[in-house]
């Protein structure tokens, strides 16, 4: 697991909470997905197609997000899916009703840090 990566999420998405969004893939919202791609700083969200949005590498080859941020962040597919579609009832409740960007945005950060402490088994 790529702990530095996460805790850059997590600095990116507390500093710019308007442009986090786990609900959205692209656009000038992303998820905790899109993040990973755009710090990884050596590919970008390239569209929205009926495969679902895909990320284009620097040489050119395109991959789906999902796939390309696990790969970033060191994830097996199990923690791949915990962290960025199917989160602990906890903090899939507590996202829902946040009112805020702000708000969600700190519901991110908590998820992010259970997600590290338990070793992406939650």
């Amino acid at each position: 697991m790529n702990v530095k990566l996460l805790r850059r999420i997590q600095k990116a998405i507390s500093k710019e909470p308007e442009k986090y969004d786990q609900d959205a893939w692209c656009g000038s919202e992303c998820c905790l997905a899109g993040h990973a791609v755009i710090l990884s700083g050596h590919a970008e969200i390239s569209n929205d197609s009926c495969e679902g949005v895909m990320v284009r590498l620097s040489y050119g080859k395109e991959v789906h997000i999902q796939d390309f941020a696990a790969e970033e962040l060191e994830l097996t597919e199990d923690q791949s899916c915990k962290l960025f579609d199917v989160w602990p009832r906890e903090f899939r409740e507590a996202y829902d009703g946040a009112l805020t960007d702000k708000g969600r945005a700190r519901v991110a950060v908590r998820r992010i840090d259970h997600f590290i402490k338990t070793k992406g088994a939650e």
